[in-house]
C-alpha cells in the first residue's frame, strides 16, 4: 500500500510456509463438491494501489486460465478503484457492514462456496475486521500473499511472505508466472502487468522511496515491456484527487507541530475538519510528504480521526513515515509496540483514543525507540 498506514497484528508468525508454485497448483486444482465456487481474493480495507493491484492482478491471471475468480474489496474506496477494476468481477463491501448483517452482503448459496481464498497485502486479522466473521470458519482454505513482517499465524496455514519485497505485487509476480507458465523475463498480458505495476509503483512512491530496489526496477521494466503506460497510470492514480484534498492538506499543515529539535513532525485531521469540509476517510492519506521535505525532520506522523458512527470508543488512525540513513527510525517497530505494524520506513496503527492522547502515546514510543 502506498504509505502502509494500515495496522497489523501483534504476532510474528513464521514467514513463508509455501512457495509460488505450490500456491499456483492449489489455485489451479479442480474444485471440491463442498466448495465448488470461484476463488475469492480479498485484501485490507480502504484498498490502496498495492492492495488493489495485487488482488486484481491475481483475479485476472486466474480468469485468463479459465478459473472463476472474483475480488472482494472493503471500503472506504479510492475514487480511481472502480476504473482500475474495469470488468474484473468485484464485490464492494461497506466497512460499516455489521457482523450481524454480513451474511446478507455475501453469497450464502452453497454452490458459491469458494474453492480457495487469497488474502493479499496483509496477513493480519485487524485489517480484515469486516470480513473476519466470514473468514474465521474458512481459514484452512486461505492463502496469504504479503510483504509485511507482522501478521497472525491463525489466518492461514499457507503464507507467502517476502518482507524485503517493495510491494505485495512483487511477491505475487512469481505466482502469476507459475499460473501462466511464463519465465521471469517474458512479457505478461498487459491488463495483468498493469495491476502488478500499480502495486509496485505506488508502494515505492512512484520509485522514490527507499524500498526502490534493483529487483523492483527490473520488475517495473518487465511490466513496461509488457505494455504498461506509466504516465497514464500515474495520472489516473495520483492526479485524480477530489477538490477537497488540497483543503484537507491545508488543515493538516496548519496543525503541524515539531518536537525534539525539529526532528519529529506531527500533523492532525480532526473529525471537525472532515465534517466541515464534507470529506471522508477516502480523501485522507498521503499527507506526510510536505513535512518529510524539511531537512531536519526524520519522522512524520499524521493523526486522523477515524471514529465511525456508533463506535463506543474514539479511534485515531496514525500513519508514520521515516527517512532512511544514519540513525533511521524503524517506524514498523514503533507501531508494533502500539499494536500496529508495516515497514521500517512506512507504518501505521489505529489507537482507541482521541488524537491528543494518541499523539502523546506515539511521541513516547518514538522517544523510547530512539533511546
Amino acid at each position: 500500500m502506498n504509505n502502509h498506514t494500515h495496522a497489523a497484528g501483534h504476532s510474528r508468525p513464521p514467514l513463508s510456509t509455501t512457495t509460488p508454485s505450490e500456491i499456483a497448483s492449489r489455485l489451479l486444482a479442480a474444485p471440491t463438491s463442498d466448495a465448488p465456487g470461484p476463488v475469492v481474493i480479498t485484501t485490507h480495507a480502504k484498498p490502496d494501489g498495492d492492495a488493489a493491484g495485487s488482488s486484481l492482478a491475481l483475479a485476472r491471471a486466474l480468469i485468463h486460465k479459465g478459473v472463476p475468480a472474483e475480488v472482494w474489496h472493503v471500503g472506504p474506496f479510492q475514487g480511481w478503484l472502480k476504473t482500475i477494476a474495469g470488468d474484473t468481477p468485484t464485490r464492494r463491501i461497506s466497512q460499516d457492514t455489521p457482523a450481524a448483517s454480513l451474511s446478507s452482503a455475501l453469497p450464502s448459496d452453497a454452490s458459491n462456496e469458494p474453492r480457495a481464498i487469497v488474502v493479499t497485502d496483509t496477513g493480519s486479522w485487524v485489517q480484515l475486521e469486516t470480513l473476519t466473521p466470514w473468514l474465521k470458519p474458512r481459514t484452512q482454505r486461505v492463502m496469504v500473499i504479503d510483504h509485511h513482517l507482522q501478521g497472525d499465524a491463525d489466518l492461514s496455514p499457507r503464507r507467502l511472505v517476502e518482507t524485503t519485497a517493495a510491494s505485495a505485487t512483487q511477491v505475487l509476480a512469481p505466482v502469476i508466472d507459475a499460473l501462466l507458465g511464463l519465465r521471469a523475463d517474458e512479457a505478461l498480458p498487459e491488463p495483468i502487468a498493469r495491476m502488478l505495476y500499480l502495486g509496485l509503483a505506488t508502494d515505492t512512491g512512484w520509485f522514490k522511496f527507499s524500498n526502490t530496489s534493483a529487483a523492483a526496477m527490473r520488475l517495473a521494466a518487465r511490466m513496461i515491456d509488457s505494455g504498461v503506460d506509466h504516465a497514464g497510470l500515474y495520472q489516473l492514480i495520483d492526479q485524480q484527487d477530489a477538490a477537497v484534498r488540497p483543503r484537507l492538506l491545508g488543515r493538516a499543515l496548519s496543525s503541524l507541530r515539531y518536537f525534539d529539535e525539529n526532528t519529529i513532525a506531527f500533523m492532525a485531521l480532526t473529525g471537525g475538519d472532515l465534517r466541515e469540509l464534507s470529506a471522508g476517510q477516502e480523501d485522507t492519506g498521503g499527507f506526510a510528504e510536505p513535512a518529510m521535505s524539511v531537512m531536519s525532520v526524520r519522522v512524520v506522523a499524521v493523526f486522523t480521526d477515524a471514529t465511525r458512527a456508533g463506535d463506543a470508543q474514539p479511534t485515531t488512525k496514525v500513519s508514520l513515515r521515516s527517512k532512511p540513513g544514519t540513525n533511521a527510525i524503524d517506524v514498523a517497530a514503533v507501531c508494533a509496540s502500539l499494536g500496529g505494524g508495516g515497514h521500517a520506513r512506512a507504518a501505521g496503527v489505529k489507537l482507541k483514543m482521541e488524537i491528543p492522547q494518541a499523539q502523546e502515546a506515539v511521541l513516547q514510543a518514538l522517544r523510547m525507540k530512539r533511546g
